[in-house]
């Protein structure tokens, strides 16, 4: 439906929001990597909630990027390998490099739900047990 000149603008599509989500999510490992508290929290909704097992549940962008900073932050390298998004939420899956020489890895796969803006406004990781 058209909108009359200087009327809002039309709602986003599923598919931009879908879009703005998946470059959120993937943004979100340069500022984690980085360590970068102010960068994640640039990317999450204001009425977010993150959890992690063994933490408190964090409220509020920057709760939240406390929180995964202090769970997988600036230790490592997050490398990617698949990005999944549907229905508003993405899921990336891929390898976290720890060590000086990169000889630690740990998989893990994060669970993203995201705002109709493409906030991120829920996270939650799971990592493949240890061999």
């Amino acid at each position: 439906m058209p909108q009359s000149p200087g009327g809002p603008p039309p709602p986003p599509t599923s598919a931009s929001v879908s879009s703005v989500g998946v470059e959120h999510a993937l943004l979100s490992y340069l500022y984690l990597d980085r360590g970068d508290p102010d960068g994640y929290a640039s990317l999450v909704d204001g009425a977010a909630r993150f959890e992690h097992p063994g933490f408190p549940v964090a409220r509020g962008s920057e709760e939240a990027a406390a929180l995964v900073l202090k769970c997988c932050g600036s230790s490592g390298t997050h490398r990617p390998r698949r990005v999944i998004a549907a229905d508003g939420n993405v899921v990336v899956t891929g390898v976290l490099t720890r060590g000086p020489g990169g000889e630690a890895e740990r998989e893990f796969a994060d669970l993203f739900a995201i705002t109709e803006h493409g906030l991120l406004s829920s996270w939650r990781r799971f990592h493949r047990p240890a061999a």
